[in-house]
């Protein structure tokens, strides 16, 4: 069988269910081996990356799983990346941006300080590749364009373009790049990050770069997830390019975003107390009568005498003085601005309408539509954008499933899914889930996606059950899964026998044939740990920890 899996972006929350996902994978079998050892195509973004880069690098060093995942739960939960992250921000020898010297940290405790050919296939005497993975992309968003980047470690067979069409990395001379940097580069969010600038000139040859900006080899980067936070693009880049039957048997997108937008709404809270409906113009007159008092007062000689009042006088003066350049900038800035817009909206030359709740409002409102708007809105409109271009295609319809952290939680009004893909469990033949599991995948579902957990055993405990999450809820998927390729092939036979048949049921049905062989034994076996989770939701993880231990 051949797999293709997408780890999205999201912190640490979408790290550590990356990794619940990839265990469980390494539970099921298929053909004598696990499912993860069929994994070919990998495509990570930001938190996705950490998991994902940090087990190809496993994946190429043929380490046993237990050890891998005992050694990423380590990392997340027990190495102070931000601490360590300012440090080498603030180090003399640091060029002053924070995500490099995050990717320092990535360098030295996740990576131990290999290079990017830690992770590129390669062929041994045999003539075997020594990794499963022909194909691991680490997405990030190119600023001088606005246009995916893409670190690839690629099979010899593969031609895909490492970088995007206005910069190319040669697929030789990317071996001595240090880990750190695509995955810097990958999970260097907006707000948290400045761009990581990277030189790539080591890394290209003369006639590899589109010269379109004066020669420049300077790249500016940032989280993939700018274009395409579910990784999805990439690996439909590595399918559509196989042949028939080359191409992916299933294509699983780990999934930590939610589909849900809050919504906007306007802030009326009244947020400064005693002056907050006073009238801009009577403070601003008030400050200027302040400040002539306390220059007043400067020349009293029992003020000039007492240094303590002095110091504090002089203190004061200095706010107010500032308080004043600051009105009076604004003053001049809307009385510039109404005076010259076309709309008409009149002269404004008395701040007599505005106080300042009124300010402190309009600021809240825009700061929190902004916030929205990309946080939200322009997310979530990618998100279903790269979905459809999935789930949409004739040619990926029946082979591809998404594995979300919501999916399991406990339903709340703004929801859109009650149950998983809206299939009762009744259906599926499997126990509903217990309240413990809910419990579970909730609190999973609410972990903030920062790059950091507290490092103590709260810290510990968040981890586990984000891992736990992703190994149920992908448990869970692959019941569906194939509940729904048996479900189509019924209704094929149904329109069969009613004579009813379409062009489309000629071109799916031995599609869907050969996914009910191929996961029919999975079938099986997922319904087996899904019983074992409903007694113990913590069962898989334990066993991963403890023989680890051992």
């Amino acid at each position: 069988m051949k797999i293709g899996i997408t780890m999205s972006g999201g912190g640490y929350r979408a790290a550590a269910y990356s990794l619940g996902a990839l265990s469980y994978m390494n539970f099921i079998e298929s053909g004598g081996k696990s499912l993860l050892k069929q994994v070919k195509a990998l495509s990570t973004v930001s938190g996705g990356s950490i998991t994902g880069i940090s087990y190809a690098q496993s994946a190429k060093q043929d380490e046993d799983f237990h050890y891998y995942f005992q050694r990423l739960y380590v990392f997340l939960t027990e190495e102070d990346l931000v601490n360590e992250g300012i440090c080498n921000f603030v180090n003399p020898e640091s060029k002053n941006s924070l995500i490099e010297g995050f990717a320092a940290v990535y360098n030295e405790k996740l990576f131990n300080n290999k290079k990017f050919e830690s992770i590129l296939p390669k062929k041994g005497e045999n003539g075997e590749y020594d990794t499963h993975l022909e194909f691991t992309c680490i997405n990030a968003t190119e600023f001088n364009t606005g246009t995916p980047f893409r670190f690839i470690a690629q099979t010899a067979e593969l031609r895909h373009r490492i970088g995007n069409h206005f910069y190319k990395l040669d697929k030789q001379l990317i071996e001595s790049m240090p880990l750190g940097i695509p995955l810097a580069a990958s999970s260097c969010f907006p707000g948290g990050f400045e761009p990581v600038s990277v030189d790539i000139s080591p890394y290209v040859k003369a006639a590899s770069v589109i010269q379109r900006y004066e020669k420049n080899t300077i790249v500016s980067l940032m989280d993939g997830g700018i274009v395409d936070n579910q990784g999805i693009d990439s690996v439909l880049l590595y399918d559509n390019q196989r042949k028939q039957n080359e191409m992916l048997d299933l294509i699983m997108v780990v999934d930590v975003s939610s589909p849900n937008i809050s919504g906007y709404e306007p802030s009326k809270e009244k947020r400064i107390p005693v002056i907050g409906n006073t009238s801009m113009i009577k403070i601003y007159r008030f400050i200027w009568m302040t400040n002539i008092l306390l220059v007043g007062m400067l020349f009293i000689r029992h003020i000039q005498e007492n240094k303590a009042a002095l110091i504090t006088i002089s203190v004061l003066l200095t706010l107010f003085i500032l308080a004043t350049l600051l009105l009076s900038y604004a003053k001049r800035l809307i009385k510039k601005t109404a005076n010259t817009n076309e709309v008409g909206i009149g002269k404004i030359n008395r701040m007599n309408v505005l106080t300042p709740n009124a300010v402190a409002e309009l600021f809240a409102n825009r700061v929190n539509s902004v916030g929205l708007l990309v946080g939200s809105v322009f997310m979530k409109h990618l998100r279903r954008k790269n979905y459809q271009n999935l789930f949409g295609s004739r040619e990926h319809i029946h082979k591809c499933f998404m594995t979300a952290i919501y999916q399991l939680k406990h339903a709340e009004p703004e929801d859109k899914m009650v149950n998983l893909s809206r299939i009762s469990f009744y259906e599926l033949g499997i126990n509903e889930p217990t309240d413990l599991i809910r419990n579970i995948c909730t609190s999973a579902s609410k972990m903030k996606t920062t790059l950091w957990v507290p490092l103590n055993s709260q810290g510990k405990e968040k981890i586990r059950d984000v891992i736990t999450a992703g190994q149920i809820t992908t448990c869970a998927n692959f019941i569906v899964y194939y509940h729904k390729i048996c479900n189509s092939l019924q209704q094929i036979e149904k329109r069969k026998q009613d004579n009813q048949s379409t062009e489309s049921d000629l071109f799916y049905e031995p599609r869907l044939q050969r996914q009910k062989q191929l996961f029919a034994d999975i079938d099986k076996q997922a319904r087996k740990h899904w019983s074992k989770f409903l007694i113990n939701p913590w069962w898989m993880f334990d066993e991963l920890v403890v023989s680890n231990r051992k």
